[in-house]
């Protein structure tokens, strides 16, 4: 069985899915950096609204992020679209986490860019329109967001709003790479692995997979073990992929767990 298996992972290339949070609506709010400089009102207000928010205790954490917001802070509006997304203090409200990312996106904030854009991808308050999304993935690119980037690199490999183009796809996995986006590291190793867009290269895929396994991205894990399992660009090693199978696994990689369990059998 183990035999048969590991024939079939080889010969199917197991080319998982590495854009989970594609067009995810639902990124993490980013904190302020640390300064030397006095620190504005607004960004008092945004932080401490932060502390709450972690706390979960999201009333206080929206009035917090209000004050912020009404003193212009961009932060504070995309943590605001936040909490109405996911109903957290608040009546889930597509349109209201739409108005308030439209706000901070005024301001040229690139993460509530993204959050628009993963409205029109999955049609959340809006009539679903890929090439919308596209136009608000494109707009945060510009800004230099590397997931912003990293999603283009993905709606072109899917043809999603756009004309599938692996080589658009490898030209903005690059520049996301280049800021150290590691879902873009995995799409760029999963080119050279396959051949899409590149002349094939295993040495370039394991290149690719070990810088993105290097910062705990568990896709690359697999990537890397499947590499191994299937002999592709090293030899063939089944303690190898046992150990990076189990390193992904440990992470809480689904897969990683999947193809440990079938190793052993």
């Amino acid at each position: 069985m183990r035999k048969i298996f590991g024939s079939l992972v080889c010969i199917a290339g197991l080319t998982l899915s590495v854009w989970p949070s594609l067009a995810s609506t639902a990124t993490t709010t980013t904190t302020v950096p640390a300064t030397t400089e006095p620190v504005s009102p607004d960004k008092i207000d945004y932080q401490l609204g932060l502390q709450d928010y972690h706390k979960k205790n999201y009333h206080e954490a929206m009035n917090l992020f209000e004050k912020a917001a009404a003193l212009g802070n961009s932060h504070a509006m995309d943590a605001i679209g936040e909490l109405y997304l996911v109903g957290y203090g608040v009546s889930q409200d597509y349109h209201k986490a739409m108005d308030w990312w439209l706000k901070a996106a005024a301001l040229n904030d690139p993460v509530a860019m993204m959050h628009i854009a993963g409205l029109y991808f999955q049609g959340l308050g809006v009539s679903q329109d890929y090439k919308q999304s596209v136009l608000w993935y494109e707009k945060a690119a510009a800004l230099g967001n590397s997931d912003a980037m990293a999603d283009l690199a993905g709606v072109y490999s899917s043809g999603l709003g756009v004309a599938q183009d692996y080589k658009q796809s490898m030209m903005w996995a690059q520049k996301s790479a280049a800021l150290g986006n590691d879902l873009a590291m995995v799409l760029i190793g999963l080119y050279y692995k396959n051949g899409y867009g590149v002349q094939q290269d295993y040495t370039q895929a394991l290149f690719w997979f070990h810088k993105a396994a290097a910062v705990n991205n568990t896709e690359a894990m697999v990537q890397i073990g499947i590499m191994y399992q299937c002999g592709f660009g090293v030899k063939l090693n089944l303690s190898q992929a046992e150990y990076w199978y189990k390193k992904a696994a440990a992470l809480g990689n689904v897969d990683g767990k999947y193809l440990l369990s079938k190793l052993n059998e």
